[in-house]
């Protein structure tokens, strides 16, 4: 966590000495590698949409 204009903000989560930006990241290089942004929006709208059920 660090602290932003006096609001606690999250800067990334590990979890078994992963870190969870590390993995976006790498997931959202390899959707723009393999399909360009039309597929990286794509999966980005489809998580929303299920986020927000």
């Amino acid at each position: 966590m660090h602290e932003v204009n006096g609001t606690w903000k999250i800067i990334d989560v590990y979890s078994n000495g992963v870190s969870e930006l590390t993995l976006r990241r790498s997931d959202f290089a390899a959707m723009l590698a393999a399909g360009g942004a039309p597929v990286l929006k794509a999966h980005l709208d489809k998580s929303s949409d299920r986020l927000m059920k």
